[in-house]
């Protein structure tokens, strides 16, 4: 349980640190958007380069980024070179020494657009992830919490007894096991254990055996195999 909680509070942390991150983009990201709308300078520049950058997943299948390297004159600031990602349709369409619109801020000409409205998109989207981890850091908050509520309340107040395994297997190195057992008000409870890693609980039971379980006598489906409760 300690190592459960250890590893949804890092899960948790790890998912707000990046939504900080993101949701500071957000901010940063449509701060230069909204300077770019108001103060941004359109020239034509030129591409010099335009690379593919290729990854290959772990699964199989690759994907691929796409990136212009594009000079422009940025006035008293001079020559400038910015390198941005586009999509397929615009990479295919333009070339090495095909000209294109770049607006930029004449206090800071690498804050340029290749394709109108660029940065916004991207503010949009560093926003769309920063939500996204921060709701996931909550709702991870939440599962940890609720589990060790529900593990103290099974300390307090579990009852112990048997259970009849009835399915069980090992997978993948963990046990997975469906008991049923009689509780303290006489009915017959059926339900399943999480898997549990076999090199921590030993042997995976046969359908027949019996094991000590404990169980929360106000919900008796929440219910654990006592090698796998650390009470």
């Amino acid at each position: 349980m300690a190592l459960y909680f250890r590893k949804g509070i890092w899960i948790a942390v790890i998912l707000a640190v990046v939504a900080g991150g993101a949701l500071y983009g957000w901010v940063s990201i449509g701060a230069q958007a909204r300077d770019l709308a108001a103060n941004g300078v359109t020239v034509t520049g030129l591409i010099t380069d335009k690379t593919d950058s290729t990854t290959h997943r772990r699964k199989g299948g690759t994907r691929h980024t796409y990136y212009f390297d594009v000079r422009f004159d940025a006035g008293l600031q001079g020559p400038q070179t910015i390198s941005r990602g586009v999509d397929r349709e615009f990479w295919d369409t333009h070339f090495i020494g095909s000209e294109i619109p770049v607006t930029y801020l004449p206090a800071d000409p690498q804050v340029a657009d290749i394709k109108p409205g660029a940065t916004a998109n991207n503010a949009r989207s560093a926003g769309l992830v920063g939500l996204g981890c921060l709701l996931g850091a909550l709702v991870t908050a939440w599962v940890v919490r609720r589990s060790v509520r529900n593990h103290a309340n099974l300390r307090t107040n579990g009852i112990r007894t048997q259970a009849r395994i009835t399915f069980s297997k090992t997978e993948k190195g963990k046990r997975r096991m469906d008991f049923s057992f009689t509780d303290a008000q006489g009915e017959t409870i059926k339900t399943t254990a999480d898997p549990a890693p076999v090199a921590k609980v030993g042997p995976t039971p046969a359908p027949g055996a019996m094991i000590e379980i404990i169980y929360d006598p106000a919900r008796p489906k929440r219910a654990v195999p006592v090698d796998q409760f650390s009470g």
